[in-house]
């Protein structure tokens, strides 16, 4: 067991406020209380391991926003 929480204690990502969005570095084992944003509790935070973009193959190059042939000028209207 004490090798679990060492591992989890190495484990490095980003916490994320599911109510407003803010995100904070930090390890597996250290949630944050608070949302220092939201005031939301920590419960509200989900971990985004730094490893799990390189598992799902996640590809840069695939979203090619200066591609303007693909824009469409009448979505400004929509707003």
């Amino acid at each position: 067991m004490a090798r679990s929480m060492q591992m989890q204690s190495t484990i490095t990502g980003e916490w994320e406020c599911d109510e407003c969005g803010y995100t904070r570095r930090g390890t597996l084992r250290n949630r944050p209380g608070r949302c220092p944003e939201c005031g939301a509790p920590g419960e509200a935070f989900s971990f985004w391991s730094d490893d799990e973009d390189e598992e799902e193959g996640w590809d840069d190059e695939e979203d090619d926003w200066d591609d303007e042939e693909d824009w469409d000028d009448d979505d400004d209207d929509d707003y």
